[in-house]
């Protein structure tokens, strides 16, 4: 019996209300000669749902933005994903995590927003610390741990990686990402995105989501850290370049800041945002 829900069949003489969802953007395919509908959000929505029957679902947490400069990545946003989770006949509220800020000259960098469903989360992740995934470290914090967890389900996140020499240094770490945990910085280079987890919920081809941002450098231009597979933002290699942003709608966590090492007017880059997270729904259709 392959994943996802059967409509209610036959209950004695009388048929019973067939379950259907609707909401979001709705999609169909067939792999292994199963049709299924896909519902996805990438905004707030509600999920309405008539009879009652099984679901895959998927939740992404939105990437936590990167520090600036030299700045850790931002932390991949935490997955969590059921299949066959029970629903019901009513309508269901739909919360789809932000992207977090990055980090700049006035503020932090922050967590990216959880995304919510029927009391299961996929937790944002850190921007300065833990998160569904943590942030890498950077010149003055340690990296973040994962606060990602299963509740029924399977939960993924990972830890950000360490930066060079620990606190002080010129190499940043990566941001964790749901599938790998975050690089460590080294004497040549930032520390890269850990990647993100695939999945084929969505479209029966893999897609990889909650990729980490890469840590921000204070060495050169080529020497930040790449973003993590699944959305993930690449760093800074100093202070005259920018990070990438985490991709919107996967939970990639922003790219860390870069910074000059001479003195200079502005020897510091800002941390880019992370980006956004998703919810996805899929239902067999016979």
């Amino acid at each position: 019996m392959p994943l996802g829900a059967s409509k209610t069949g036959l209950m004695g003489a009388a048929a019973e209300e067939a379950f259907s969802i609707s909401g979001g953007t709705q999609t169909t395919y067939t792999a292994d000669s199963t049709d299924y509908q896909v519902n996805t959000f990438t905004s707030n929505g509600n999920l309405v749902v008539t009879g009652s029957g099984n679901a895959d679902i998927l939740l992404v947490g939105g990437g936590g933005g990167g520090m600036r400069g030299f700045g850790g990545g931002g932390g991949g946003g935490g997955i969590w994903y059921e299949t066959d989770h029970a629903l019901t006949a009513q309508t269901y509220s739909v919360v789809v995590g932000a992207g977090g800020a990055g980090g700049t000259g006035s503020g932090g960098a922050t967590d990216g927003g959880n995304t919510t469903f029927d009391s299961k989360i996929g937790y944002g992740g850190g921007g300065d610390g833990d998160g569904g995934s943590g942030s890498g470290a950077g010149q003055a914090a340690g990296a973040g741990s994962s606060t990602q967890t299963d509740q029924s389900g399977t939960g993924y996140g990972n830890v950000g990686g360490n930066a060079y020499a620990s606190g002080h240094s010129d190499n940043t770490g990566g941001g964790g990402g749901a599938g790998a945990v975050g690089g460590p910085g080294d004497a040549n280079d930032a520390g890269d995105g850990g990647a993100g987890q695939p999945f084929t919920i969505k479209t029966g081809s893999s897609i990889l989501y909650g990729g980490g941002g890469g840590g921000g450098s204070r060495i050169s231009a080529d020497d930040e850290g790449a973003g993590g597979s699944g959305g993930g933002g690449a760093g800074a290699g100093n202070a005259s370049e920018t990070a990438t942003a985490g991709s919107a709608n996967t939970g990639g966590g922003g790219g860390g800041g870069g910074m000059d090492a001479g003195p200079g007017p502005n020897p510091y880059s800002n941390g880019a945002a992370g980006g956004s997270g998703i919810a996805i729904f899929r239902i067999v259709v016979e």
